[in-house]
């Protein structure tokens, strides 16, 4: 009988741990027009793939108007050009008096209401986008914009003393990997892809500042310029003794950094 016990308990505890996944299991970051956001100790969780984030947040990062109504438990959140009603706890809400129905209905954790991120960001017309390997969360005008930022704050870092095409081709191996099936998909995913770019495991990345020749040159790659011919990869021969870098095929020399794929 305490086994059986014992065995209903562990499922329980699977089963919410599959339900409810709170942020400090793994703190998930949030970069609203690429701004880090603080949550002042009432940090995000995801619920059945859903993140959620206090309300507090999503109204002071995008300029809503909130009216709360206690005898209804419902929220209205006003914007420029949106009207958002939600309920707590239930499943359907309104966008401009249209009824949609919410990947995760609003909920009170610890006395905050907490409401779904993704939702609120695509209905004022931003880019949400999920990085799982950090987990970061991006919310943007556009995400070609905002893969532009972190590209140059990447390049900054990485080539900062290197010449014009060597910065050029630095962002061009960033965009050759998101086209490679060997990596992941979009740019940030790259950039934050563990164990790839030391900036980004030391977070130096999130304080570079990137000066104007590097923005022109990161612009450059995505629109297509690439002076390494495709490489994957690139060190400094000089500081970094990598023999897997060693034994790739060399596609150019640009500055002190060798490419290769």
């Amino acid at each position: 009988m305490r086994c059986f016990r014992r065995f209903i308990s562990a499922a329980l505890f699977a089963l919410l741990a599959l339900n409810l996944t709170p942020a400090d299991a793994k703190e998930i970051g949030l970069f609203i027009q690429e701004q880090p956001v603080s949550f002042n100790g009432a940090p995000p969780f995801i619920k059945n793939g859903t993140t959620m984030v206090p309300l507090r947040t999503v109204t002071e990062s995008f300029g809503l108007k909130l009216d709360w109504d206690q005898s209804t438990r419902s929220i209205q959140l006003t914007g420029a050009n949106v009207h958002i009603k939600l309920t707590i706890d239930e499943p359907r809400g309104e966008v401009n008096r249209k009824q949609i129905t919410l990947p995760q209905p609003p909920t009170i954790v610890s006395d905050r209401t907490y409401v779904p991120l993704r939702f609120v960001g695509e209905q004022l017309n931003k880019s949400v986008e999920w990085e799982p390997e950090q987990s970061n969360i991006f919310i943007s005008n556009s995400q070609f914009e905002s893969d532009q930022y972190w590209l140059a704050k990447l390049v900054e870092a990485e080539a900062s003393g290197e010449p014009y095409q060597g910065k050029v081709a630095v962002a061009a191996v960033v965009i050759n990997r998101s086209k490679s099936p060997f990596f992941p998909k979009s740019i940030k995913s790259v950039i934050f892809e563990r164990q790839q770019f030391t900036p980004v495991h030391t977070r130096r990345i999130y304080a570079m500042q990137a000066k104007t020749d590097t923005v022109k040159a990161v612009s450059e790659a995505l629109n297509g310029v690439d002076p390494t011919n495709g490489a994957l990869y690139f060190h400094n021969p000089q500081k970094s003794n990598n023999r897997f870098l060693a034994g790739r095929s060399t596609t150019s020399v640009i500055g002190n950094h060798r490419f290769a794929r």
